[in-house]
């Protein structure tokens, strides 16, 4: 996996496999008996934050459809909901666990994207 490295997660002593970035966009999220359609809050190659959704439980099956103007094509993956937050930042945090390398790559080159972004923002302030 290229540019794939690891990043002290926020708040906590866990390291993240992948970089995450904040990106625009909806997530259409299929447990196995509902659709659900919530704002994206951030994303990596290995998983994504859904803001405001706290519907599904944690260790539920969902199916995941992500579209945002940021993303060069739709990203489809499968995953586990691994936590849900129902105070502070509210939501939940889904972790791929069925996804495509191209679509992990999509994924990268956004947040690759964003991460250059950033950085040029502070060299010219």
């Amino acid at each position: 996996m290229a540019n794939q490295s690891k990043k002290q997660g926020t708040g906590t002593n866990k390291q993240r496999a992948f970089q995450r970035v904040n990106l625009p966009g909806r997530v259409y999220i299929h447990d196995e008996n509902r659709l659900f359609i919530a704002p994206l809050n951030n994303i990596s190659a290995g998983g994504l934050f859904i803001d405001g959704l706290t519907t599904i439980q944690e260790g539920a099956e969902v199916k995941i459809v992500v579209k945002s103007p940021t993303l060069q094509r739709s990203i489809q993956a499968c995953g586990r909901v691994v936590r849900v937050e129902k105070a502070g930042r509210v939501g939940l945090a889904v972790q791929f666990n069925t996804i495509t390398k191209d679509t992990q790559v999509v994924i990268q080159e956004s947040v690759d994207r964003a991460q250059y972004k950033a950085v040029q923002a502070k060299l010219a302030a």
